[in-house]
């Protein structure tokens, strides 16, 4: 699990680079809780989640970004988000059985 210890309004973490993602996931069982994460424009996601399955996201701010979060070829749990000012809040493409 990867996880704030202080809540999403006190750990923002942002891409140096507008064309990475903020969090690329490409493992299973991988959990990310309490961040907000932010700044990645360039057509990419604060969260990532490729070919990823029983991996969740909980009480993450994804904002001001391309995709606030984005499920590609995977199958999760997105729960608790807050998705805003982002291109697109929560995308999946050839992604199923997903819980959000």
């Amino acid at each position: 699990m990867i996880k704030s210890e202080n809540g999403s309004a006190k750990c923002v973490v942002l891409t140096a680079n507008p064309n990475d993602h903020v969090f690329y996931v490409s493992a299973d069982n991988v959990n990310i809780k309490s961040f907000t994460v932010t700044e990645a424009t360039g057509y990419t996601a604060g969260i990532y989640l490729y070919n990823s399955n029983n991996c969740g996201t909980e009480n993450v701010n994804a904002s001001n970004n391309y995709y606030g979060i984005y499920l590609r070829f995977s199958s999760n749990i997105i729960a608790k988000n807050t998705a805003s000012n982002n291109y697109d809040g929560i995308c999946l493409t050839s992604s199923s059985n997903n819980i959000i």
